[in-house]
Parts: structure tokens; sequence; C-alpha cells
């Protein structure tokens, strides 16, 4: 494990279960209100530049730019000792699922001013036809650095962009797969677009989650963060109990 600490957090057994995991393992972090999601994605950044990967080996992808903020801020107060893990992450790029898409959209060779007149969503649509195309050898090696996936804020991805996700991790696992690990970190019971669909009495969306564990299950390993940092015992309980409400089928059922 990386040699660095924090003042805000002293990992728990499940919290180190995802900092120290092998860069080669494939893990889903289902993490709630106050269990320390944002911190525990920077340590484990910091943990697998200890381990050898360099920053172009590690992808990591999140929701908006405010999330990226919040974990860019994260990794700036961890207090590491290690003076090229520190320079390392200087040079760690965290990036949205839009410009993501639009940089090696651009490296595929689409035409900047074509990429910027459309909608972002039709930009990802266009990425995720070609991560299907297992015949693009281009693209195969635009991705061939990449050993580790970090995506964060996974449960607000909504339509093509956990589509984006699931081909994304497909491929590289197909292509190379004892090389290629990631690590997907979110709250199922925290999904604001499948809720917002519920209170608005249309179609409910397929759960990311479902379809993510269902096309990737081989090797995956799905840890809870389940201790509430931010309330009383007490609070944190009644919290628990309401996320299981949220992720149960028959809630969903009830709104249809």
């Amino acid at each position: 494990m990386a040699n660095f600490s924090t003042p805000n957090l002293e990992p728990n057994q499940e919290q180190l279960a995802v900092i120290q995991a092998a860069p080669s393992d494939r893990l889903l972090v289902v993490a709630g209100p106050g269990t320390g999601k944002t911190q525990v994605a920077a340590m484990r950044l910091v943990s697998l530049l200890n381990s050898g990967l360099h920053p172009a080996q590690i992808l990591v992808l999140s929701f908006s730019r405010t999330a990226v903020a919040t974990l860019t801020k994260r990794l700036a107060s961890l207090q590491i000792a290690d003076d090229r893990v520190i320079e390392d992450l200087r040079h760690l790029a965290v990036r949205t699922f839009d410009s993501w898409a639009f940089r090696i959209l651009r490296q595929s060779g689409h035409a900047a001013p074509d990429l910027l007149a459309r909608k972002h969503d039709q930009n990802i649509q266009t990425l995720v036809n070609l991560l299907g195309d297992a015949n693009n050898q281009f693209l195969t090696q635009v991705l061939s650095s990449i050993r580790h996936v970090i995506v964060d804020e996974f449960q607000d991805l909504p339509g093509v962009r956990s589509e984006l996700v699931i081909a994304l991790l497909s491929r590289l696992i197909t292509e190379r797969s004892s090389e290629v690990g990631f690590t997907v970190l979110g709250d199922p019971a925290q999904a604001i677009f499948r809720f917002a669909n519920r209170v608005e009495g249309e179609v409910i969306p397929d759960d990311p989650w479902s379809e993510l564990k269902a096309r990737l299950h081989v090797g995956l390993t799905e840890i809870s963060l389940v201790k509430n940092h931010r309330s009383t015992v007490k609070l944190a309980a009644m919290a628990n109990s309401m996320r299981k409400i949220l992720r149960s089928e028959e809630f969903d059922a009830d709104a249809k």
C-alpha cells in the first residue's frame, strides 16, 4: 500500500479491501452517503500508482465537472510521502464522460467542428458504437495502454453514459482479460434519474448496476461500504433501512 495518510479517514476493513485491491481486480463498490466513497476513490488511485501503474494506464471517469473537482480536491488533501506518486498525481487526468468521449473521437479521426455541433449524447453514442466494433483496430491501439478504469458516481449515469461504461469495460476485458481491472463506485439508492422517471410516471430505465453485473459478472467482486462516518448510529441505521427500500424490486413495481 502507498505510504500516505489522511486526517479525515482511517480506513476500515471494507474500505481497505477496495483501496488495496490489485490493479487487475474488478470491483463494484456500493457506497451510500457518509461512507467515505470519494476518500476511498482517492486512496485507491494513490494505491494503484504505488503498485507501479503509470498515470497514462489509469482512466478515471466521473459524472460531472463538479464530481471531477471534488475527487481532484480530495486527492490534493492526501498526505503522501512518496515523491514519485506525488509527481504521478500531477499527470493523472480525471475526466467527465463527455470530455473523454470527445477526446477519443478526435483521436479516431472525427473533426472537432462536427463533434462540437452535436449533442453530448450523440457523441457518446458514436463512441459506444465504435467500442462495439471489434474490428476497429485503431480504437484497440488507443485503448491499449489502459490497465485500470475508475468510474465514480455510476448511479447517476443515464442511458448512453452507462452504456459507454459497460461497452468500454467489456471491450478491455475481452481484448486483455487478465491485464485490466476496474473500480466502479456509487450508490444505486441515489439514482436520481431513475427516481425522476418514477415521479413523472415515465418508464423506468434499466438499472445500470444490474446490467453491469449481468454483463461483467466473471471475476467481479461487489463490496459494500456500510459504516456511516457522518451520522449517529441511530440515524445511520435508519438511512440504511431506507436505502434497502429504495433498491428493492417492489419499489419499482409499485411505481409502474
